[in-house]
């Protein structure tokens, strides 16, 4: 979303990257719970190790779950395991600059004492545990390469200053700080992560790049990346959504008992960098934004249908309308004004919400038609800068359908009421009528009717009924 928003509202066009860790413990632990008959022919070339199913496999899910919510793909995809060679004259460079030296027991870590600002975990308060090894120099230091174990996939590193060939894998930090120096060398707009990623990763991952491209840390270790956005979690009874804990609500899941706009929505409606209480009653407030939205866009797209069915005249100006510019105006201000306060993206959403309840308060009678349209264009641009899509923001193949379906239901609709009102005011006159019986079968046929909506709406179709010839009709997201 936040590329999205950069392109629509600042017309800056970000070159993305992701870098895919396709080889690290998690995913060797992985290995280690696959059949016997995978892990017994394991070869310690890369190329050929189980690792590359693990990791491939929870790769497709996710980049398959990403298209499906509608999330732009970064320009470039990297996976690690495809880039040792990189992440090796990385580390050499390290070393042979004094940032890195070989341990006895084959592993080589990052100098933390050589980089100027380096505090790390002694200035934290984060309760957590070192694996010390005899061998570092330095609590703090921590591991580029990581000497090869049975069972792992192995690369071999060539240490130049203590001639020595150094059978192993990279380390976690060293492997974005390699990709992302390639790629953007020095210095880096923005870096994206989960808040849990602060430290050590990112702190560390940014340590590495200081060192690599000799940046002044004299003032700040944070002298490489100039801004970094860190989310929130998603937290289910005070705890964060995890695997390992049992307590994940899958994508799809959501998305069956709600909808992708709904998901985004949830987005939206929270700040990036806060966690999210995941609860009941939070889809069901996100499945009425979505459903109020929907029904805006079919409100205001009545209107539009009405002026390209009706005559103009020349004294349509001399009616007595609304004028709706000084508030798309700040409908427009409060959307940029909240982007520009660290993404604040509910303000925009309050602020869309806020204008559908002025238009419907008007009326569309008495809106002019070039503020109709101005206002159809902002919620459109919004709901496009968001990823929210509905029906009528996009061609339907299904138009004709639906077209005879709501035209079906809404004469039926009609005629039944006109009826019940016949047979009303014959029994009110004393006319020899069996009323009771009429106004039972007449009341059946409202009942199809209803259900026939509630059937329309769990499809994703809002509708609303209308005393005249014709009723919103449009397509959720």
């Amino acid at each position: 979303m936040f590329r999205r928003i950069m392109r629509s509202v600042f017309n800056v066009k970000l070159i993305t990257a992701m870098n895919i860790t396709d080889i690290d413990d998690k995913i060797l632990a992985k290995v280690k719970e696959l059949p016997q008959s995978q892990k017994a022919t394991a070869s310690p070339n890369p190329e050929k190790h189980p690792f590359n199913t693990v990791s491939e496999k929870y790769l497709k899910s996710f980049l398959d779950d990403m298209s499906y919510l509608r999330v732009e793909p970064p320009n470039l995809t990297i996976k690690v395991s495809k880039q040792v060679p990189l992440i090796m004259q990385y580390i050499k460079n390290l070393e042979e600059t004094g940032h890195a030296y070989l341990t006895p027991d084959g592993d080589i870590n990052f100098d933390t004492s050589s980089v100027r600002g380096y505090v790390g975990r002694q200035a934290r308060d984060l309760n957590q545990t070192t694996n010390l090894s005899d061998y570092k120099r330095d609590q703090r230091d921590f591991a580029l390469w990581k000497r090869a174990k049975p069972g792992e996939p192995v690369w071999t590193y060539h240490s130049d200053l203590k001639d020595q060939d150094v059978p192993g894998r990279p380390g976690w930090h060293v492997q974005c700080s390699a990709i992302a120096s390639a790629l953007f060398g020095k210095e880096l707009d923005f870096h994206y992560g989960g808040v849990d990623l602060v430290f050590p990763h990112h702190y560390n991952e940014e340590a590495c790049c200081c060192a690599y491209h000799k940046l002044d840390t004299s003032k700040t270790l944070h002298a490489w990346s100039k801004n970094w956005l860190h989310s929130g979690h998603l937290v289910i009874k005070d705890a964060k959504m995890s695997k390992s804990l049992g307590n994940v609500v899958p994508i799809k899941s959501f998305v069956e008992n709600s909808s992708i706009n709904s998901l985004r929505i949830l987005c939206i409606a929270s700040h990036y960098r806060s966690n999210i209480d995941f609860h009941t009653d939070l889809v069901s407030r996100l499945k009425s934004i979505d459903h109020k939205l929907n029904a805006f866009l079919s409100y205001m797209s009545d209107g539009l249908k009405r002026v390209n069915s009706e005559t103009l005249t020349l004294n349509d100006d001399c009616r007595s309308y609304s004028d709706l510019q000084g508030n798309l105006e700040l409908t427009r201000d409060n959307i940029i004004e909240g982007i520009c306060d660290d993404l604040d993206l509910e303000r925009g959403l309050n602020a869309i919400m806020d204008l559908s309840a002025l238009i419907y308060n008007i009326g569309l009678d008495h809106i002019k038609t070039l503020d109709l349209v101005s206002a159809w264009y902002l919620v459109t641009e919004w709901l496009s800068m968001c990823g929210l899509e509905y029906g009528l923001t996009k061609a339907s193949s299904d138009e004709f359908l639906l077209q005879m379906i709501r035209d079906f239901r809404q004469k039926v609709r009609n005629s039944t009421l006109l009826e019940m009102k016949r047979v009303r005011i014959q029994k009110e006159a004393n006319l020899s009528i069996d009323g009771d019986h009429d106004i039972q079968f007449l009341n059946s046929l409202l009942t199809e009717c209803d259900d026939v909506r509630a059937r329309l709406d769990e499809l994703g179709f809002v509708e609303r009924d209308n005393k005249t010839k014709h009723l919103s009709f449009t397509k959720k997201g």
